[in-house]
């Protein structure tokens, strides 16, 4: 199997997301950035009507984030449900507790097609955007990345507000799976904007079948994590089976 693992294209939604670096200046330490170090950044997963998914988010600021669109349910029209209960799981840096938004924007990318998945890309908005408590950053310039963490989380209870300790896989020094562009046409046509992966992780749903990482983090050593791509699709090939 392979992975699409969508980088975030911010302009393609017409966002202009601006933010100072002082505004990050609480979140970095100086050291040599590990995947234990993930805990220190916050991170976010999709919640439909109390019930977990397993879309990650990448977080703008403390109002608004990303999410695959396919993660969205969408009416005959080709118009998202905004009936349904949309929410966003924060998890907060050490010291910071869980935090809920319930969203009041959702907006797919107009391009988006659910039979290709090219534009798999959303913004939900939660929060005032004229309160902003705090901004993250979303890595550029790839070939600036000293690593990449791919993350997997996930809640041990929603209502408690507990998470699992996230799955995590680093692809330093790895070359791409060579299956990757006959595999998939979308990213062999776009691979500026995608990341393609083969590891999977056991899924906390079925620990008989394997699921795919949510996120990608760009790694800038020797302090800095930022979350750089989004989930957004599989290629199955060679008799291998994700759940579901």
């Amino acid at each position: 199997m392979l992975l699409g693992i969508k980088l975030l294209e911010i302009a393609a939604l017409g966002l202009l997301v601006s933010a100072p670096a002082a505004a990050f200046s609480g979140n970095f330490t100086r050291r040599t950035v590990t995947s234990s170090n993930l805990n220190d950044f916050r991170g976010a997963l999709f919640v439909v009507a109390s019930t977990q998914t397993s879309c990650e988010m990448a977080l703008i600021d403390s109002a608004a984030g990303f999410v695959a669109a396919s993660c969205l349910t969408f009416k005959s029209s080709g118009k998202v449900d905004q009936s349904l209960d949309y929410r966003v799981a924060i998890a907060g840096t050490d010291g910071e507790s869980t935090k809920f938004g319930s969203a009041t924007l959702v907006d797919a990318h107009p391009k988006y097609n659910p039979t290709t998945y090219a534009n798999n890309l959303a913004i939900i908005q939660w929060g005032d955007s004229d309160d902003i408590d705090w901004h993250q950053y979303i890595a550029q310039d790839r070939p600036d990345w000293d690593n990449v963490f791919y993350t997997r989380r996930t809640m041990s209870s929603v209502s408690g507000k507990s998470w699992n300790t996230p799955a995590v896989v680093s692809t330093v020094g790895s070359a791409v799976p060579g299956g990757c562009s006959a595999a998939n046409n979308l990213y062999n046509s776009n691979q500026d904007w995608f990341l393609c992966m083969a590891q999977t992780t056991t899924s906390m749903a079925n620990q008989n079948c394997q699921s795919p990482y949510g996120a990608a983090w760009g790694v800038y050593q020797p302090n800095n994590i930022a979350i750089a791509a989004l989930y957004s699709h599989s290629a199955i090939y060679g008799g291998d089976k994700l759940c579901g």
